[in-house]
């Protein structure tokens, strides 16, 4: 008796298992039968050439993604404008990891003049092939171009789309990147109506223009099973008051590698993050109507996560082969949410939030 009445109660919840058992098993015939980068196998670093745009931003640069990438065994190319900067910081990590072969490489880079990006692929492994990159550049103060004997580097500034291509010499056949992230950002504060236009468009050359360019030029050298991080921002997915020309640009941002998963190469890995708040110093950079620096963090900045954190989780997820990451706190997430589900709410509920933003308030004073 027990047992006829157990088979039933099974059959009943059994039924109900139907619809949504059905829906994986065709959410993983597609998957299988789809072309994309899940059919890779796990991005491995050892014996690869990662290249990091705006390796010396913030108050914790490049050594973030630098650190891990070098345990791992990969070959590092950091790029940026400051060179003292990264002249110290490849001798530092030469002292600290020489188990590793492949000694730390820097070039000079400014994302709004990209001069000869191309030839960066000479300074890969093979000379030819880039396996990640990671596009991290940011607005840094100049430095000066020094020669060295123990570091390989060249002129690329990223917003002027010159001499990029040399960046693959530096690869460890000297042809191929295989990680290369995408991390150049310039934020700004101030509404819509006081932005002078001048603004606008440094953020689109430093946030957009400036990817757009380093990416093409390396695109030949960068496997499909290598990587390319995007690293945006969740205002790439919505737009928050007073940061209309940051919110634009990462639209932009987003919008171009979407683009490129669709085009002719539908295998090739790239991941995009789509990050919170982050403790870098990143907001005393941002520019203020007039485009000059703001000098002071906001106090969510202060209280956001660290490089060194979400470094790690970035790298884990391009290992993972992972195509999005919603590097952000829950309510970011609902916020997001929100935009397709509820955009009138969300759009009120931004705008009482910029009521109370810094801009604001120190106008009122």
């Amino acid at each position: 008796m027990m047992k006829a009445e157990l088979l039933e109660v099974l059959q009943r919840y059994l039924k109900m298992l139907v619809i949504p058992v059905a829906m994986y098993s065709v959410y993983k015939l597609c998957s299988f039968l789809l072309p994309g980068p899940h059919h890779h196998s796990k991005l491995t670093y050892a014996n690869k050439t990662v290249l990091i745009t705006g390796a010396s931003s913030g108050e914790r640069p490049w050594s973030c993604f630098g650190v891990p990438a070098l345990q791992k065994g990969a070959k590092v190319i950091a790029t940026a404008r400051s060179i003292d900067k990264l002249k110290e910081l490849c001798e530092d990590l030469k002292r600290s990891y020489s188990g590793n072969p492949y000694e730390p490489m820097y070039s000079y880079l400014d994302i709004c003049e990209p001069m000869n990006v191309e030839s960066l692929k000479n300074l890969a492994i093979d000379g030819k092939t880039i396996h990640v990159l990671i596009n991290n550049a940011g607005l840094s103060m100049r430095g000066s171009i020094q020669d060295t004997s123990i570091n390989v580097y060249s002129y690329l500034d990223i917003c002027e789309p010159m001499n990029v291509e040399s960046l693959k010499n530096l690869a460890i056949d000297g042809k191929t990147i295989h990680v290369l992230i995408n991390n150049a950002g310039l934020s700004m504060r101030g509404s819509i109506q006081d932005t002078s236009i001048n603004v606008y468009r440094q953020i689109m050359d430093v946030n957009f223009f400036g990817h757009v360019v380093v990416t093409q030029k390396l695109l030949d050298a960068i496997p499909d099973d290598g990587c390319i991080i995007a690293i945006s921002s969740v205002q790439g997915k919505l737009s928050i008051p007073y940061r209309s020309a940051y919110s634009a640009s990462k639209h932009a941002f987003q919008a171009f590698f979407d683009a490129l998963r669709c085009e002719n190469r539908p295998n090739l890995h790239i991941l995009t993050v789509s990050a919170g708040y982050m403790n870098t110093g990143f907001g005393t950079r941002a520019l203020d109507v007039q485009g000059r620096p703001l000098g002071k963090d906001d106090a969510n900045q202060l209280k956001g996560l660290s490089p060194e954190t979400a470094a790690c989780e970035i790298l884990r997820a391009a290992s993972a082969r992972e195509t999005e990451l919603i590097m952000a706190p829950l309510s970011n997430k609902l916020a997001i949410f929100l935009r397709w589900a509820w955009p009138t709410l969300l759009f009120y509920i931004l705008h009482g939030r910029g009521l109370k933003d810094d801009y604001i308030t120190s106008r009122a004073r």
